[in-house]
């Protein structure tokens, strides 16, 4: 008896626990799913050939982000966060990766010209051909 009442007693503990769970994954979802907006948390989504061209996201936090081959020209990532972004393949030209934190990211094969780099932080990151950016990168990759 005294196992059943513990039982009925964990019930609702359990079902609160799983319900936010399961909460927490559909938050994900449409976190991913919201439109471009500076500041936005797309850490972690695959936004994939995406067409982000001229999309606002200053400040966005794109950290372990999968951008391979999006068509990102003319976009604004001033001070985003692209620390593990893989962003292989993609259009990058004439975007502004002012002050943007790109530690450890995959530019490889990126479409590159007419960047703003200036604070940029590159160390770790694999630039075009595999070139790791030494530690200390700033501004361009060394």
């Amino acid at each position: 008896m005294k196992s059943a009442r513990k039982f009925y007693m964990l019930c609702p503990v359990l079902l609160f626990a799983a319900s936010t769970t399961f909460a927490g994954k559909l938050d994900d979802s449409d976190r991913c799913s919201s439109d471009a907006a500076p500041g936005i948390d797309w850490s972690g989504c695959d936004m994939s050939h995406d067409d982000l061209a001229g999309a606002n996201l200053k400040n966005a936090n794109l950290k372990g982000a999968k951008l391979l081959a999006a068509k990102m020209r003319g976009a604004n990532l001033s001070g985003a966060d692209l620390r593990g972004a893989i962003i292989n393949g993609a259009d990058l030209q004439e975007v502004d990766f002012s002050n943007a934190d790109l530690r450890g990211a995959f530019l490889v094969k990126a479409r590159l010209g007419k960047n703003n780099f200036s604070g940029t932080r590159f160390d770790g990151a694999y630039y075009n051909n595999f070139h790791v950016c030494a530690p200390g990168s700033v501004g361009e990759c060394k």
